[in-house]
């Protein structure tokens, strides 16, 4: 037996219990080894940085990658304080932020000068919960790029917040599923008149006049972008907004979201219109202009017609007896020429190229001479009673200029009623003060009144603004014409008017003060004046020629004609010795009046020169500027006003 008492059996067990310790813990050593050996590989393998230090920051394990780093071999690190490879004031607030990190568990994010990364640390103390942090795990992830991803996005999304709050269209993000609006900018909150919150507790169309149209432009069905022609929104308070979008759509979340950018276009729509209506106005003024043209060529042509017409009765007149049973009969024809001159004078007028001869006119006699024009311009419909005031006093115009303004009104109030028919009341009668204008001064007012459809307060509001118009395209400047008639001759017009009770028109004219027994007109007859010598007539128109050389044979005058320009040339080179004077038209083929007047006087400077147009003096001379014209005379001329000029040349 043994010693201790221990038989050999007992201590054959013990040594083989022993034996088996050793076998376990060689065993384990080995399984700790290859432990070991694998977290080595599992820690080099990582790209992160991972160390194991004491709590004063000595390093017990630092794998490759924290090697690396530090320029450092894994076990050069080993048994140093981490701190130490740090600048010296860096390592301080490390360090101070390492204990703290340790203690709260936060994660820490530096930059790392040296490196020029960004760097995020997790410290894990090891250790149990109540037992004192002696140790700690220090996981070190390079977030560099991270981070730069999620500057970039912040600052993303803050130049999205920033255009989208500084946007000058409203623009909204909606729900393509349910139409709700996920946010609007501050322009959509000026442009509705919602606040932000208002708008977030709507759904698109509620915006909308047209909400199907709106259903189908949020739901693009496939498309990234599309553009949607003008809508009619509505404001808050009712009032239409016409809108142009643009949308386009894209995931958010999980689901489909519609981008809306709504332009307000009703200043451009206005411009728009603007700019239609200028263009309607500029092709309405060339209307105007080429019928101005057409209506000058005509009135010279009829001109000329009546100085024939006018110049053979007025001759034809001087030759008959008083008794003869043919002199009413002219009389009535020139009545009538007279009237057609002045016809011509108003188409003249029109073309610009007219003049208005003001005199003092009995505005009674303008109507009765107009009456059966004034009737021919009404249908069958209307019947028109005229009623003029007796005693009326005398007024000072333009007789054409107020026959047009008597004819408008008549014809603007039978076209008022050419359906129903009615009836049309012209009259006339003086007022004791300025009807219209509020004045103190007496006024002869001309009256029109209509029983047809009238007017509402808008058309009422437009009818003197030119080319406006309730008939059909193009009828020109209307009764801004008129009005513009009645300011030249410092009168003045209104309109009472209603829809369904007709309408009256006022003109007030100036009354004269003299009594109408001053103004009778004179019916002298021509002058006995009477000369001799030759007088060259150049005119294209034959009928005028005749016309002339009566005239001028009846004064005592020799005349010789001349076709044209061309002609008239060749026969005064051969005899402006005994030519004294000629009598020279102003449109002509070929050679005009100015470049005849222009060869004449290269002929003979001192021979008088009478010029004949039908437009006014100051239209047909300006042409002439300083040259020296013997006198003017226009067309239709009567023997009187000729022989008047030629009483001056000749003396």
């Amino acid at each position: 037996m043994a010693d201790d008492g221990k038989t050999k059996q007992q201590l054959c067990e013990e040594l083989a219990a022993v034996r088996q310790k050793v076998a376990e813990l060689e065993q384990a050593r080995g399984q700790s080894a290859e432990l070991a050996g694998a977290m080595r590989v599992l820690l080099d393998s990582t790209d992160d940085a991972v160390l194991l230090t004491e709590i004063d920051g000595t390093v017990v394990v630092a794998n490759e990658a924290l090697a690396r780093r530090f320029g450092q071999s894994a076990e050069g690190i080993v048994g140093k304080n981490i701190f130490d490879f740090f600048p010296v004031k860096v390592a301080q607030s490390r360090q101070q932020m390492s204990q703290q990190v340790a203690r709260t568990r936060q994660p820490l994010h530096y930059f790392d000068e040296r490196a020029g990364r960004i760097f995020e640390n997790h410290h894990v103390p090891i250790c149990r919960p109540d037992e004192e942090v002696r140790q700690c795990a220090v996981f070190a992830k390079d977030v560099t790029e991270a981070k730069q991803t999620e500057v970039a996005l912040r600052e993303s999304e803050e130049k999205y917040r920033t255009i989208f709050r500084a946007e000058s269209d409203a623009i909204f993000l909606v729900d393509e599923e349910t139409g709700a609006l996920l946010d609007a900018n501050p322009a959509a909150e000026r442009l509705y008149g919602y606040t932000r919150q208002e708008l977030l507790s709507l759904r698109a169309w509620d915006l909308s006049a047209e909400p199907e149209q709106t259903r189908k432009v949020i739901k693009l069905r496939g498309q990234s972008v599309a553009k949607v022609p003008e809508r009619i929104h509505r404001h808050k308070d009712g009032t239409t907004i016409i809108v142009e979008i643009a949308a386009s759509n894209f995931d958010m979340e999980g689901r489909k979201v519609n981008v809306s950018t709504i332009r307000d276009i009703r200043d451009r729509k206005q411009a728009e219109e603007e700019r239609r209506t200028l263009e309607r106005q500029v092709l309405e003024k060339q209307k105007l202009e080429s019928l101005g043209v057409l209506a000058g060529g005509i009135a010279h042509d009829f001109n000329n017609l009546l100085t024939g017409l006018l110049g053979n009765t007025e001759l034809a007149l001087l030759e008959l007896p008083q008794a003869s049973a043919l002199r009413p009969l002219l009389k009535d024809i020139q009545h009538a020429g007279r009237r057609a001159a002045d016809l011509t004078r108003q188409m003249l007028a029109y073309s610009g190229k007219g003049k208005f001869i003001v005199q003092d006119v009995d505005v009674n006699a303008v109507i009765e001479d107009m009456s059966s024009l004034l009737s021919s311009s009404t249908t069958k419909k209307v019947e028109l009673e005229l009623e003029p005031a007796a005693d009326l006093p005398w007024v000072r115009a333009d007789v054409t200029q107020l026959g047009q303004i008597v004819l408008n009104l008549v014809s603007n109030a039978a076209e008022a009623m050419q359906e129903q028919g009615g009836t049309v009341v012209l009259r006339t009668y003086g007022a004791a003060g300025d009807l219209v204008g509020g004045g103190a001064m007496r006024s002869v007012v001309i009256e029109v009144t209509d029983t047809g459809i009238g007017m509402s307060p808008e058309t009422k509001a437009r009818i003197f603004d030119p080319f406006f118009t309730t008939k059909f395209t193009g009828r020109g400047l209307g009764l801004a014409a008129v009005q513009g008639i009645v300011r030249g001759h410092d009168g003045a017009i209104e309109v009472d008017s209603a829809p369904g009770k007709g309408t009256v028109f006022r003109v007030a004219l100036p009354a004269l003060e003299r009594p109408a027994e001053s103004h009778q007109p004179s019916s002298r007859p021509p002058s006995d004046w009477r000369s001799c010598g030759a007088i060259l007539v150049v005119d294209d128109e034959a009928i005028v020629r005749k016309v002339a050389e009566r005239m001028l044979s009846q004064t005592g005058f020799s005349v010789v004609l001349a076709k044209s320009g061309a002609e008239a040339i060749e026969i005064f080179r051969e005899r402006h010795v005994d030519i004294g004077c000629v009598l020279l038209d102003l449109s002509m083929p070929h050679m005009d009046g100015e470049e005849t007047y222009e060869e004449l006087r290269r002929i003979d400077d001192g021979v008088p020169v009478i010029l004949s147009s039908g437009f006014s003096q100051r239209e047909s001379t300006k042409r002439f500027g300083e040259k020296d014209l013997a006198g003017f005379v226009q067309k239709p001329y009567r023997l009187g006003s000729l022989q008047k000029v030629l009483q001056l040349v000749f003396g």
